[in-house]
């Protein structure tokens, strides 16, 4: 039923009336029949016993059946809408006002215009926003106002589905245009995209339906009256700021994105080969398929038009071995073409075969280990740890408890060793880690103070939420504390070997050339370890690492960091940790155990003069400095002062390799100014031990590298966003736009201080600081009127 909107529904009649015919002869039918009301509502093709609709636009009756139907209403499609026009009015309000310029206006327009195609107008098209024709009709208009205006919706609804029913038909398919030209003519032709569009419609203008057409005049006439009065009333550059440049970048992104890359090359049209008509890209799927809204997977789209946007991954994952049968088309996201055996390799079965190790010459053992019934030797162990840190003890600890055996070797022969480079604290991302430990109430028990973050920025303190999600909290501890106390824990567990004075010079190998062990001096005798896996944990200096050729790559820090311990600090007991980004210095207050506050100073380098004169003047004279900061008049330093002047981030591109994992810093190093480093020590063991525990006991040495793959994957899911905006940081001396936009609407708003705060203790992917309702939110919360002035951190931070 359409009720009162059946004007706005572009119906079979309105659209299959077409007179022209192909220069092949075969006549244009494109069948745009809506799906049926709720209570038949399944997709072409799902397993309900209907039969698709052989005109609906490139539904294909042999290809694997998605168990999805079109909903009442999707949702998602109906939030991108309602957050893209809330963002385009915010964005336009504030560029009208003078608030914002154009260099943030013009990308956040053209981003909405690109989301509302690629989303609401797409989906409206298929009829896969709703049962309901009305609905979808009602949608792509409202949308279609971003994207097109000189045009109806009715007429792109021919244009688009003429392009599935002729996908890659050099003579017909309305979107030829965007691949059959030279590279640097394709550029151009994607700007004017919707130029080529009115031509090939022209061409069968004739055939239009006269309400379609009326349609099209009237907003081509209000259109071009907009633009003429823009130009009347001096505000022309301004519609071209908040609009038409907007449009065209958005326009420009979704011809390269919706038709260049997924169909340039191709040969095949629906009637040879379904399969063959649209590409699917893999690589950086994490980015690529939320950037791209799922058109990655465009190739499911062109077989099952009706599947909404967001099943798209999930179809073709569930079909994935009948498309690759199929001979599927596929790529890469920079548009080079893979065969379906590139395609296993880089992606399904990605590492399993890993490149043979290239060990520096003189430090390889290649004595093979010897040949026993068992993966773990009877004369070995079952798991070597390098390096008795917290990474080292940790996974020694789960390991051992699994009923594995562990050696856990450390260079040092001192037991009471720890790390002094450090501020001494554990974000509350790892407060699961050391519970699962049972190491949180003896921490507590030596006096570890539980911290929770706090923030001051330029625009105003970040403030926890006390009904917030970041309800849980770190733990301020000294490491000559914690490190000993690691190591005992883990000395004490049954099958764990803790061996002192134990340096790793070598990997042995086994006939395969995968690691089958070490060679460590220990106590200035020589032994041979032999284990089914070796797992680095020696520090950002990894031996491991370099032996088993898993470099790393180094990045810049223009800050340097030194800090201290102090007595005689007054500061009330809420606050335990504190940061001070006062662009381009950060500074840092923590409350530690044994009734002292460190101090933290990460100046850029261009101060390093003045630490080099007088370290601890310096560092008091920037701590005193800092606004709402703690009075230091009475302070007393009661140990060294330690630092360093260059603290350089590493990633690795690899951390595993066949008998080889890393974890904590021997995997990856960051920036200090964030305090990551011990939470992500104790969190990348753990998800190594729940990854390879199952294999190490009962499968075979293939299994375990398998499962160091997967630990691999989920170290990287977890971390690298939050090590590239560390990154980043660390190489800036200011915040970027974003940055600033959240941080004021943090001060202003804690909901939004609660998602900041949950991302910066490492408990939420940055990924939650792009949605589109939070930067809407903290839009709204900058344009309250600023705070008072805070008092100092004594009284409120």
């Amino acid at each position: 039923m359409r009720g009162d909107w059946s004007p706005l529904v572009p119906t079979g009649a309105d659209i299959v009336n077409i007179s022209d015919t192909p220069k092949d002869g075969r006549p244009l039918a494109i069948d745009t029949t809506p799906p049926r009301e709720a209570g038949a509502r399944s997709l072409p093709g799902a397993n309900t016993g209907a039969e698709p609709s052989a005109g609906e636009a490139g539904e294909d009756r042999n290809a694997p059946n998605p168990r999805d139907t079109v909903p009442v209403l999707a949702l998602p499609t109906v939030g991108i809408y309602l957050a893209g026009l809330m963002v385009f009015v915010l964005s336009t309000g504030a560029a009208l006002a003078g608030r914002a310029p154009i260099w943030v206006t013009i990308p956040v327009n053209a981003a909405v215009t690109y989301a509302m195609f690629t989303v609401v107008v797409h989906e409206a098209v298929h009829y896969s926003i709703s049962t309901k024709p009305w609905v979808n009709a009602l949608f792509g208009r409202l949308a279609w106002i971003f994207v097109w205006p000189t045009s109806c919706f009715s007429s792109f609804v021919f244009i688009h589905l003429a392009h599935h029913r002729y996908t890659n038909d050099r003579a017909n398919d309305p979107d030829a245009f965007a691949t059959d030209a030279r590279w640097w003519q394709l550029p151009f032709r994607w700007a004017l995209a919707d130029a080529f569009y009115v031509t090939y419609y022209m061409r069968r203008v004739r055939s239009r339906p006269a309400r379609e057409l009326a349609e099209t005049t009237l907003l081509l006439t209000l259109s071009m009256a907009t633009v003429v009065a823009a130009a009347a009333t001096g505000k022309l550059w301004t519609l071209a700021v908040v609009y038409i440049i907007p449009q065209r970048i958005a326009i420009t992104i979704f011809a390269w994105w919706f038709d260049w890359l997924p169909h340039h090359g191709l040969e095949d049209t629906p009637a040879d080969n379904r399969y063959r008509t649209s590409r699917a890209l893999v690589g950086a799927e994490w980015l690529v398929t939320p950037l791209m809204f799922s058109q990655n997977y465009h190739v499911v789209h062109h077989l099952h038009p009706r599947i909404p946007w967001y099943r798209y991954l999930a179809t073709w994952q569930d079909n994935e071995p009948v498309y690759l049968k199929a001979g599927v088309a596929l790529g890469t996201v920079f548009g080079r073409p893979l065969t379906p055996e590139e395609f296993v390799k880089r992606k399904r079965l990605a590492g399993r075969r890993q490149r043979p190790l290239s060990i520096p010459a003189g430090r390889v053992s290649r004595a093979p280990a010897a040949e026993t019934g068992r993966d773990a030797p009877d004369d070995g162990v079952d798991v070597v740890v390098v390096g008795s840190g917290p990474a080292g003890c940790a996974a020694a600890i789960l390991l051992g408890r699994s009923g594995l055996r562990v050696a856990l070797l450390e260079a040092h022969r001192n037991h009471d060793h720890y790390k002094r480079l450090c501020t001494h604290s554990i974000r509350s991302s790892a407060l699961p880690t050391l519970r699962r430990l049972g190491l949180d109430a003896a921490l507590e028990q030596r006096g570890a103070v539980r911290s929770r973050d706090y923030l001051w920025t330029r625009h105003g303190w970040v403030v926890p939420n006390p009904d917030g999600e970041v309800c849980g909290h770190g733990y301020n501890i000294s490491r000559h504390v914690l490190d000993p106390l690691l190591r005992s824990t883990a000395a004490e567990i049954p099958g764990v070997e803790l061996m002192l004075g134990a340096r790793v010079t070598e990997l042995t190998f086994d006939h395969d050339g995968r690691v089958s062990g070490v060679v460590a001096a220990v106590n200035g005798a020589v032994h041979r370890i032999r284990a089914s896996l070796v797992v680095g944990a020696d520090g950002h200096a990894s031996t491991v690492a370099e032996l088993a050729s898993l470099p790393g790559k180094r990045w810049r820090n223009d800050r340097f960091i030194y800090f201290a311990k102090y007595r005689n600090i007054d500061l009330p007991d809420w606050c335990t940790t504190t940061l001070w980004l006062r662009e381009p210095d950060a500074a840092y207050v923590f409350r530690n155990d044994e009734d002292v506050t460190l101090l933290a100073a990460m100046p850029t380098k261009d101060q390093l003069p003045a630490f080099s004169q007088n370290r601890e003047a310096a560092l008091v004279a920037l701590c005193s400095d800092l606004p709402g900061g703690p009075d230091l008049t009475k302070a007393e330093r009661v140990s060294e002062i330690v630092g360093t002047t260059d603290y350089p981030s590493i990633t690795r591109t690899r951390i595993v390799a066949p008998g080889v994992a890393l974890i904590g810093d021997a995997a990856m190093v960051s920036d200090p100014l964030w305090g990551t480093g011990y939470g992500w020590a104790l969190q990348s063991a753990e998800w190594l031990c729940d990854a390879v525990t199952d294999a190490l006991l009962q499968g075979t040495r293939a299994d375990v590298d398998d499962a160091a793959r997967s630990y691999q994957s989920r170290h990287r899911r977890s971390l690298l966003l939050h090590q590239l905006m560390n990154i980043d940081f660390s190489r800036r001396r200011r915040l970027n736009l974003v940055q600033r936009l959240l941080y004021t609407g943090a001060a202003r708003d804690r909901k939004v201080a609660d998602a900041v705060l949950a991302v910066g203790s490492r408990a939420r992917s940055p990924l939650v600081l792009a949605s589109p309702v939070l930067l809407v939110r903290s839009a709204l919360a900058a344009l309250k009127p600023a705070t008072e002035p805070s008092p100092r951190a004594v009284e409120y931070v």
